[in-house]
């Protein structure tokens, strides 16, 4: 048998998060900062650039973190303002873990609220589960406590 691979299409999973992962009816609320961070090994088999910019137009800062052979160049196009301090890249996937901090830095940053902008007040419209928001959760077993130093990228914990 032959198998051939297919490099996956960013700009198609750019398009998904933009109408289902950050509408108001997912969730987002208007004047809160949003991020993106393109995770890549390769070149995407679509155009990202078109979506990244839709996503960016709508006021979400778009992050990249390319490893091996992701085309650091559409990577580029696709970050917000184009620029490099908005891409991170690890030789390999076992690289990954040296990254954590510039990564949560940077998300920290597109987190902080500007001067002179006051908090936010509108509803929330996401219903979070007992114990997401500060109140008891529900009875049951204590999990794991994963330390930070092994913590995989989607578990980026921020105080800004």
């Amino acid at each position: 048998m032959i198998f051939k691979c297919i490099s996956p299409p960013a700009g198609q999973a750019m398009t998904f998060t933009r109408q289902f992962l950050l509408s108001p009816t997912a969730g987002r609320r208007p004047r809160v900062p949003g991020a993106v961070v393109i995770i890549a090994d390769e070149k995407s088999s679509d155009n990202v650039t078109v979506p990244a910019s839709v996503v960016k137009a709508s006021g979400v800062t778009v992050l990249a973190v390319g490893i091996g052979r992701a085309d650091s160049e559409e990577l580029r196009q696709a970050v917000t303002d184009g620029s490099t301090q908005n891409l991170l890249y690890a030789r390999d996937a076992t690289q990954l873990g040296t990254l954590h901090t510039d990564l949560a830095d940077l998300l920290c940053g597109v987190a902080r609220i500007p001067e002179g902008v006051g908090p936010v007040t509108e509803q929330c419209t996401v219903q979070c589960p007992r114990g997401d928001r500060g109140q008891p959760g529900e009875p049951g077993s204590q999990g794991d406590r994963v330390s930070m130093d092994t913590a995989p990228l989607t578990q980026l914990d921020c105080c800004c």
